[in-house]
């Protein structure tokens, strides 16, 4: 496939934040594995797919339990249109509204990087670029 120099230019420069942010929250090889080893599953605050990235705080007092995926691996084409991610149900942090809502991951586009979230409170659904969002992942 071939993009426009801008649409690539837009990508790279997608990918730079999100590296520069998880490059904060990055955590040794030796960190990680003390962790992975020390923890469940479900109670890991690392990143489930890589393990590379420890799972940042997210906001809100009810913060919903789950799993967590780094913005690396959610823009990562290997990750992104695979049962890892299509299909799941994900609480999606609304800043506007200052609550999760949770909905269910049904597709993902390529071309604008985004994933198609529908919604079950209200029945909508929205193209999120899930790498800037804060959500986790509930099934």
């Amino acid at each position: 496939k071939q993009y426009s120099r801008g649409r690539v230019r837009e990508l790279a420069q997608k990918q730079s934040s999100v590296r520069r942010r998880q490059a904060r929250n990055a955590v040794s090889p030796q960190v990680a594995d003390r962790k992975r080893r020390s923890s469940s599953s479900s109670k890991t605050s690392l990143c489930e797919l890589c393990g590379k990235y420890e799972r940042p705080k997210l906001p809100g007092d009810g913060c919903p339990i789950g799993q967590w995926y780094c913005g690396d691996c959610l823009v990562n084409p290997k990750y992104s249109n695979t049962v890892a991610i299509i299909g799941r149900d994900v609480s999606v942090w609304w800043e506007s509204d200052q609550e999760y809502y949770i909905g269910t991951i049904l597709a993902y586009d390529e071309r604008s990087g985004c994933h198609r979230v529908f919604y079950n409170v209200d029945h909508d659904w929205e193209f999120l670029d899930l790498s800037t969002q804060s959500l986790v992942f509930t099934s």
